[in-house]
């Protein structure tokens, strides 16, 4: 009776030791899986606003009625149309530096407007400042820390950004059409922009 029960005993403490080594390495790893996805996240988020950024600036270059869409993904964060109608700006939470913070030039103006090749912009409602992206675009990362809030923001002082009221103005959420249309030229191009 006894050969028979040492069996059944070693089986169980063997699963029992797999399953509690297993639970362990996965609340440990978890939260670390988590974090994994997110420069991925953050780098397709920044190449999304930079093709949008392109659009922008060939709708402002057509004629007047021309227009033209992009559709974005967004599954996380928030995107719209600031007040002073020059800016576009995607806001998002996240998890890791992927947006790092910008450090302050010393000897750089920092400006809270868009200016023509101006290399950092700062944020007025969150005080985030954000630097260009590149050479030959509009787009400008900034982020609060990590984790935090981080923007991606196209910035323009050449065209002028107007809410075209038909779906919201600012909008989240997983699919997203932006609505893309040129409408008149004063002093400089009148672009509509709407966020579907």
């Amino acid at each position: 009776m006894k050969k028979g029960v040492i069996p059944v005993i070693s089986y169980t403490l063997l699963v029992a030791i797999i399953v509690i080594t297993t639970s362990a390495a996965y609340f440990w790893a978890y939260p670390h899986m988590e974090k994994l996805g997110e420069g991925a996240k953050s780098q397709t988020l920044l190449n999304q606003m930079q093709s949008m950024d392109y659009i922008v600036r060939q709708v402002a270059h057509g004629s007047i009625g021309f227009q033209n869409s992009v559709a974005l993904h967004l599954p996380e964060g928030n995107i719209m149309l600031d007040d002073e109608h020059n800016k576009i700006v995607l806001t998002y939470q996240q998890e890791t530096s992927s947006i790092g913070q910008v450090p302050r030039p010393e000897e750089e103006e920092i400006t809270f407007s868009c200016e023509e090749g101006a290399e950092y912009i700062n944020h007025t409602q969150t005080g985030i400042l954000a630097r260009r992206a590149g050479d030959y675009t509009h787009v400008y990362t900034g982020a609060a820390g990590a984790p935090g809030t981080a923007h991606v923001t196209l910035c323009y002082s050449n065209i002028d950004l107007q809410w075209k009221e038909r779906c919201i103005q600012g909008r989240g959420g997983p699919k997203t059409e932006v609505l893309i249309e040129k409408v008149d030229i004063d002093n400089k191009p009148v672009v509509e922009i709407d966020f579907c």
